[in-house]
This record gives structure tokens, sequence and C-alpha cells, in this order.
């Protein structure tokens, strides 16, 4: 007898989610309606969430809400968010998204804070970015833009009612803005008399004793100002000192001339320039450091002087005699007291400098005795056996080579002292030969 059973499986319809469509807003309006939809199941019930960190508005249940980007949002420019079905009664959850892209917000920058003199306008520059390319100028007085409030490098032409108020607010709004809202933002204009600046009188000042005493003045108006230059130098104690000392410039030297400008401050554009001129500075070089033998220890001199001056004079450490001090070329006499110190140094000074420092160059003098040469004993050698040399140089040179008056060789070279002499057979046969070690570098003394 067959037996079956059967069970009935009763199929409810899954829940079915829609949202509004991806949309793309600006990061100062970004603000986003959002409508959602859960039907045709279980339930009519869900829950929103971000890839963000936004706020829900009322809250993340309510289907019809609005969602607040977060600054972290804005800067990512981009955020998902998802409804999903809740109280599925044994569904599967079951969910739909959207994209937000977000845009930049405009960017307005009207420039900064100015002082005009009375009677003047004023040169704006205005600039607009990111969600706007373009801006419109208006004003808390009553003058007017040229060539109009539309061009962000127009200017400014205050009326006699702005000028007499003494300030107005010069506002700069970004146009064009799209789904973005319109930014703003703005500068003060401060109408003041014009002051009156005195940076100096030009000067002319020697390159290497250039560091100039300033002595500006700024009245009127105001009493203050800022130093600027057009070269590298530096101003001490700083550029706003009216009496500060200007310290050129490697640049400035080498360019002759600077310009030094004192612009007043807390008041209208008002400069004034004076120039620096830089004149060659003097040059020495009192030669190469010389070795002199003791026996012979005059130093010729061959000195230079060039640029400011071409004049120069010698001066001494020791106690020796110059044939003439003031010229630049002759000789030095080194006194026996020099030659038994060992050394003396000759210092070149220019003189004839004008309003430069005189420069100076020191040449070292080494006063060296003459060598003691010993080429070593004379031998008697057996003709199938080397010649173990044992040269020695001392006193006032230290090196030295070996030559023959045969026809032999030495090893490892000839300017080992203790090198070894091999016999040519022409040696050989002539049954003695010469070795002589002569000193290399004995600075022409005798030996």
């Amino acid at each position: 007898m067959e037996r079956t059973d059967d069970v009935k499986v009763t199929i409810t319809p899954a829940p079915k989610v829609t949202v509004s469509s991806d949309q793309i807003v600006c990061a100062n309006n970004a603000t986003v309606a959002l409508l959602g939809n859960v039907f045709d199941g279980p339930t009519t019930t869900g829950e929103w969430s971000s890839s963000g960190n936004g706020l829900f508005d009322p809250d993340e249940n309510s289907l019809s809400l609005n969602y607040i980007p977060s600054p972290e949002d804005e800067t990512a420019g981009n955020v998902i968010l998802t409804l999903t079905s809740t109280n599925n009664m044994g569904c599967n959850p079951v969910t739909s998204s959207l994209s937000i892209s977000i845009t930049p917000a405009p960017i307005v920058n009207p420039g900064t804070d100015m002082f005009v003199c009375n009677g003047e306008n004023a040169d704006l520059s205005g600039l607009v970015t990111e969600g706007a390319i373009s801006g419109e100028w208006s004003t808390s007085g009553t003058g007017s833009f040229a060539p109009d409030k539309f061009d962000l490098n127009a200017v400014y032409i205050p009326s006699p009612s702005d000028t007499v108020e003494g300030e107005v607010y010069i506002i700069l709004s970004s146009t064009d803005n799209g789904d973005c809202l319109a930014e703003k933002d703005s500068i003060l204009l401060t109408f003041t008399p014009k002051p009156i600046i005195n940076a100096g009188l030009d000067t002319t000042m020697c390159g290497n004793n250039a560091n100039l005493a300033l002595n500006g003045s700024v009245t009127g108006s105001t009493s203050t100002g800022i130093w600027s230059t057009t070269g590298d130098g530096s101003f001490d104690p700083s550029n706003t000192d009216l009496n500060a000392t200007y310290i050129p410039g490697s640049a400035d030297t080498a360019n002759g001339f600077v310009d030094i400008i004192l612009t007043a401050t807390n008041a209208c554009f008002h400069a004034d320039t004076l120039r620096l001129t830089l004149t060659k500075a003097p040059y020495v070089f009192a030669g190469e450091d010389p070795f002199v033998c003791i026996t012979n220890p005059t130093v010729e001199l061959e000195g230079k002087a060039w640029g400011a001056t071409t004049t120069a004079e010698w001066t001494s450490t020791g106690t020796g005699t110059f044939t003439n001090a003031s010229s630049l070329t002759g000789s030095y006499n080194p006194s026996n007291l020099d030659t038994i110190v060992g050394s003396v140094s000759l210092i070149l000074t220019s003189t004839n400098n004008g309003s430069c420092l005189a420069a100076s160059d020191t040449m070292f003098v080494s006063i060296v005795p003459p060598p003691i040469v010993s080429a070593g004993d004379d031998q008697l050698i057996c003709a199938n056996v080397e010649v173990l040399l044992d040269g020695s140089i001392t006193a006032g040179a230290s090196q030295g080579i070996w030559t023959t008056e045969g026809s032999g060789d030495f090893y490892p070279n000839t300017e080992d002292l203790n090198a070894v002499y091999v016999f040519s057979e022409a040696d050989t046969a002539a049954g003695f030969v010469e070795l002589i070690l002569s000193p290399t570098n004995f600075f022409n003394c005798p030996f």
C-alpha cells in the first residue's frame, strides 16, 4: 500500500525598492532631496545609508528626506546613497542606490585691502575659480567701474562722497554659477592724502665698503614705510626701519648698482627711489708661496694690484728689508733672524683706496738649508752580485734621483733611494762604475 504526503509552498512577492535618479550638486548648495519607495512585498519601510558621513534629515528611516553632505563628502566629490528595505518578513533585504556627484563651489578672491590716494583710482585684480569663472563687482559706495563691473581687472573710480566718507567696500561676487550658490568676498579701500616720501640722495660707494646707512622719511598721511630692493641685499635691523642699513649682496656688487625703494605703509601707494652705485673694489695678489735657499734667500717680488687702484705696499712679519716696499716688483732680503726662523710672511696691501677698504694678500716664504746628500760608501762587489744602495737626502731636500756613468739598470726605479743597481756587461768589462745620487727638490740650493 503506497503512502504519499505533500507540502504546499505559498510564495509571497519580494519587496521592491526604488530611489531618485543620480544627481549632481554644488558643494555650497549640496543638500539633496531624496525620494525612496518600498512596495509590492511584505514591507513598505526602508533605511538609508551613505558611503560617506553626511546627515539624513529628519532621519535615515524616512523614505522622503534630505541628505546633507559632510565636508569629507564634498572633498571626495562623490557619495553613494543606498535605500535598504526593512521589516522584510522572511524576505531578503532589497536595496537600490543613487550616486551624488559634488562639484566644487566657486572660489572668489577680490585681492587685498588697499589704500587709495585722494583723487586717484583703484586698480582691481579679482579672481574667480572652481565652480565659476566669471564675476561681478559691486560697491558699498557710489563710485563706478571701468570698463564695466564684469571685468575682473576693472578700475574703481571713487565718487566724491566715497572720498569724503574715507573708505568703501568693494565686493566681488561669482556669476554663471550653475547649480552653485553665488560666492562673494570683499576688500576695503581706504582713502588718504598722498604721503610725502624721501628715500634719500643717490649715492656712490666702493664695492667692498658699501654698507649704506639709510635716512628715509615719510610724512603727511602716514609716518611709516617699508624698504625694498631691486637687488639681493638685506636691511639691518629690518626693512621697516627708516634708518636701517642696507648691506649689498653679491649680485648688487656684480651689477655695479642697485635701486633701493622706500614705500609708504598705512597710506595710499607712494614710493621714492635712490640708486646706490657700487664702484670696483681693490684686488691684490702677492704671488705664489716660494721656497728659497738659506745661502741665497732673496725673494723676487712680482705683485699685482687692480680694480679700484693699481698701487700697493709690502710689509713683512720678519725683520728683513725690501728694495722698495712701495713697488709691486723688487725683492725682499730676509734677515738672519728670518733664516733662523725658517720662514717669513710678506703681505701686499693696496694703497690709494679712496672710499674702499684696503685689500691684502699674503705670500708665505719658506727658507730652507742646502740639502745633505749621501750616496753611501764605495763598494767592492763581484760582477754577478747586485749593488744594494743606501742613499739619503736630508736638510733642504727629501727626494732624489740616481744616475750612472755606466749602462746598468736601477730597480725598482731611479727615484728609490734604496734601489738595487744591476751591472751591465759594459760595466763588468770596465771593472768599475760611478753611481750618482742628486736631490730633485732642493730649491736651487747648492749641494
